[in-house]
């Protein structure tokens, strides 16, 4: 039955590409070269059918692949052939027969244990899908088709050579990996050494995601590493270098194996507590536990962290992205790595936070941050990735809490205010904290941007004589003057911005000038001031 149904499918192959080629009015040259290229291709696949036909027998004879589990195949390969003799006589297929293979389906993907064979039935299901909803087999259908069957019996010959197969499938997110990112899979032994035996991939699309196909690793332990640019979620653009993340995993079932934010923070705890006599699942469930509780979360079910995704509909994606846009911040990507490392090596022997001057750090760039702004930009991001009913669950609640309970503090700027500004008037700066009068009319506005993707603005109004920039002053700022006597300038240069401004003449030789900071393009000051100007 296996073999006719493979038969049914070449020469179908053949005879479509044929007509194909008829119908294009091309020359004879080329129509005997691409014939037999097809007559190859067939040969090929007849050599196959053989294979796959012995294999069965001997999977059946070695107690591989179990009566029900044969008895599944040659059901659904039958309901197959039936399927590939109406394509053959037309491409128009009958409803009724659909539905028995889709029963065969479902059958053999309920009794099939072989992982990767698994994986093979779901593509056969996609596939016999479309040509339902076509209602007649497309070329592109049927190639998929044979190429999911030719899987089938990769499989199986992988099967009865005694190796185990299996799919591996996940995200690398920071955020996303970008496309073209590489990956790599490390074996381990159960004191988590490499044993020597590594496999590959790279990323398939711009959200992290990939696919590795290994051997023989179901329930072991490995390590996945991953480098690559990514989606950063505070700038809404992709990174300018390369960082890497890792993650500790064990093979044990078909669920999807991600690389995160939480995985590269606990690694070193658990393999810590795996050298101290723990096992590796308990090991992973008191890591994340412990990871979590730096930042003031109480775990709502999350025992393995390479489980948990970016984006998705539950608190545990919402967890991982606060903690995504907590670490990363304003922080270069040098830095970013930087933070993990340390973070990750603290937590290692206690499972502890105990350098408070990382904890100030991550408070520092949050009190920039404008979490509204995130959220728009991953919607953004990933809103042809995901339907609404998904994108509107996201939120940064956990990120919120964490600023509202934490004893860290900020301890620094990431916007600085130095007291004299670089032109050549040397006036005072009214940014910085320390001028708090002026007894001159000359004045400069310098704010220094220590990070990427900060932004800032300052509104500077004086209640007598006119605001006027002195020329060949300005260095980076972006003016406006809605009213003589008001300006506003904005920046998001890193670095000096500095300017140097006059009041003018001044009648009373007094004015009261008001300052108003928005940090990072916050919608309301962050600072106020008030400096009152005496020429007296």
């Amino acid at each position: 039955m296996l073999s006719k149904s493979y038969k049914i499918i070449a020469f179908l192959f053949l005879a479509t590409s044929l007509s194909l080629l008829i119908s294009c009015k091309k020359n004879d040259e080329d129509l005997k070269r691409q014939i037999a290229e097809l007559e190859s291709r067939v040969s090929g696949i007849e050599n196959q059918i053989g294979n796959i036909n012995s294999n069965l027998t001997i999977l059946q004879q070695q107690g591989k692949l179990n009566s029900d589990e044969i008895n599944s195949l040659k059901a659904l390969t039958s309901d197959l052939s039936t399927l590939t003799n109406e394509i053959k006589n037309g491409g128009v297929t009958n409803s009724v027969d659909i539905a028995n293979l889709k029963t065969s389906l479902q059958q053999a993907a309920t009794i099939i244990q072989l992982g990767s064979l698994k994986t093979t039935i779901t593509q056969l299901g996609e596939t016999i899908n479309k040509i339902d909803t076509e209602q007649k087999a497309t070329a592109t259908a049927t190639s998929e088709l044979q190429s999911a069957i030719t899987k089938m019996a990769a499989d199986l010959e992988e099967l009865k050579n005694g190796e185990s197969t299996q799919e591996i499938n996940g995200k690398i997110e920071k955020g996303g990996f970008l496309k073209g990112s590489i990956l790599y899979l490390f074996e381990m032994d159960s004191t988590l050494t490499q044993t020597g035996r590594s496999f590959n991939s790279t990323i398939t699309d711009n959200y992290g995601s990939f696919s590795l196909r290994v051997k023989n690793l179901k329930g072991k332990n490995v390590r996945v590493v991953s480098s690559g640019f990514y989606f950063n979620e505070v700038s809404g653009k992709n990174s300018s270098s390369q960082i890497s993340l890792s993650g500790l995993v064990k093979i044990n079932t078909s669920e999807a194996v991600n690389v995160n934010i939480l995985t590269a923070l606990e690694e070193p705890r658990v393999k810590y507590l795996i050298d101290q006599g723990k096992s590796f699942n308990d090991a992973k469930i008191q890591s994340v536990n412990e990871v979590l509780s730096v930042f003031g979360i109480q775990n709502p079910g999350i025992k393995r962290a390479e489980k948990v995704n970016l984006i998705g509909s539950s608190s545990r994606s919402n967890i991982l992205l606060s903690l995504s846009t907590m670490l990363v911040g304003f922080r270069s990507d040098g830095e970013l790595t930087e933070i993990l490392n340390d973070i990750a090596e603290d937590l290692k022997t206690d499972g502890l936070l105990n350098d408070v001057s990382l904890g100030n750090s991550i408070m520092t760039h949050l009190y920039y941050l404008d979490t509204t702004k995130v959220i728009n930009q991953v919607k953004a991001k990933y809103t042809a990735l995901y339907p609404d009913s998904i994108l509107n669950k996201i939120n940064l609640s956990y990120l919120d809490q964490f600023k509202k309970s934490t004893s860290y503090i900020k301890s620094f700027d990431l916007i600085e205010y130095p007291a004299l500004g670089s032109t050549i008037y040397k006036g005072k700066n009214i940014l910085n904290s320390t001028t708090t009068t002026l007894n001159n009319n000359i004045f400069e506005i310098s704010a220094n941007l220590v990070e990427s993707a900060l932004k800032f603005r300052v509104e500077v109004t004086a209640d007598a004589g006119e605001l006027s920039e002195l020329l060949g002053t300005n260095k980076n700022w972006a003016i406006s003057y809605p009213t003589k006597n008001k300006a506003i300038l904005e920046t998001s240069t890193v670095g000096l911005n500095t300017i140097t401004f006059t009041t003018g003449t001044l009648p009373s030789k007094t004015a009261t000038l008001t300052v108003k900071f928005y940090e990072n393009g916050l919608s309301v000051p962050t600072i106020t001031k008030t400096i009152p100007v005496n020429l007296n």
